[in-house]
């Protein structure tokens, strides 16, 4: 089925289509931005009549999504690239490899999942400020695994699943702890690790997430954490709910 584009009022009325084979991408300073499998464009909306819309191609590639706002325009391709162009310009003023779907692109600044650690597979949250050309990380994830009572044992991720011996740790650890098993006899583990979107929310950065600290503090293995470029803790003052179970 191909993707439609309707107008209407703010109660719902009045809906009429505007485009079809086309999916909506963002609304920003009057004007409104659509994309298909070959680009993105945009057009002024003095008239939602279809046959009065010009639409202008502002990218040209295959595009996975976009985020417009007032500080430039975040490109995701599917060349697992991101690219931020000019708000008015155009001109591209920088570009990443992009290799995880989820993104944050907010006050100018663009927030990716990466990777860190000695063996390249420690999750983590890295910040840059494209005008400034400045890169922070914002939240580092732990190495241990851990169980759904927020439990470590002292192995990490790299040596329970991808050490040239994780075999080998992994049997010594299921001989070591059978409660962990499921019916099928499956042993259970977590990692400390980003679980989905990344959201902006008065200024600040929050990811939903798993952590050790989180686990035993609330028990649920899945939390909203604040990036605030130290554990990850939401500060006491904020409502329960925001780090309740999801």
């Amino acid at each position: 089925a191909k993707q439609r584009v309707f107008h209407m009022n703010l109660d719902g009325s009045d809906a009429r289509e505007v485009f079809t084979g086309y999916s909506l991408s963002g609304v920003d300073c009057g004007q409104v931005f659509v994309a298909d499998s070959e680009g993105l464009y945009r057009f002024e909306p003095v008239s939602y009549d279809p046959t009065q819309i010009v639409l202008e191609q502002i990218w040209e590639g295959t595009l996975v999504s976009a985020v417009i706002d007032e500080y430039g325009i975040a490109i995701h391709s599917n060349l697992e690239t991101i690219i931020i162009l000019d708000r008015y310009t155009l001109e591209e003023i920088y570009s990443t490899r992009c290799t995880y779907p989820e993104y944050l692109w907010a006050d100018g600044k663009l927030s990716l999942y990466g990777y860190t650690g000695a063996h390249g597979d420690q999750w983590v949250i890295r910040q840059t400020d494209v005008r400034a050309g400045l890169t922070k990380e914002i939240l580092t994830f732990g190495e241990e695994i851990f169980d759904s009572l927020g439990r470590t044992f002292g192995i990490t991720f790299y040596e329970y699943f991808r050490a040239p011996d994780s075999e080998a740790v992994r049997q010594a650890f299921a001989a070591e702890h059978p409660e962990l098993a499921d019916r099928n006899g499956e042993i259970w583990v977590l990692d400390q690790s980003p679980q989905g979107a990344l959201q902006a929310v008065n200024g600040e950065v929050w990811c939903f997430a798993r952590t050790v600290k989180l686990v035993r503090e609330t028990g649920s293995t899945d939390n909203w954490l604040i990036c605030d470029g130290a554990d990850g803790t939401v500060p006491a003052g904020l409502r329960k709910e925001y780090v309740s179970r999801v």
